[in-house]
């Protein structure tokens, strides 16, 4: 595996995915601004892309972000997903939010 372009960080955030099979929730494992783990009892074939929206929480607010991924990786605990094609607005809150919880 290569060199990651973004550090992970480990969070508990609930997220709803949306495929061409159904809707399904899970929870973020670990986050980075690239993509994230997502503990799930579903399968999404490798490759496809997914809606997903993502609850960020915390004491100081309570913000959703809605955007696209793919799946790029399959394991027996969850399925890894890689961003693609973030509004500008969902990233830098993003951004912003991980840096926080990074501090």
């Amino acid at each position: 595996m290569g060199e990651r372009l973004f550090r992970r960080l480990k969070v508990n955030y609930q997220s709803t995915i949306i495929t061409k099979d159904g809707i399904f929730k899970g929870i973020i494992e670990n986050m980075s601004m690239g993509g994230f783990f997502l503990r799930i009892n579903n399968r999404i074939e490798l490759g496809e892309n997914v809606a997903v929206e993502i609850a960020l929480k915390n004491e100081a607010s309570n913000l959703n972000i809605i955007t696209n991924a793919t799946v790029v990786r399959i394991e027996e605990n969850g399925i890894a997903f890689k961003f693609e094609q973030m509004e500008l607005y969902n990233y830098w809150t993003l951004h912003s939010y991980l840096h926080y919880v990074n501090a």
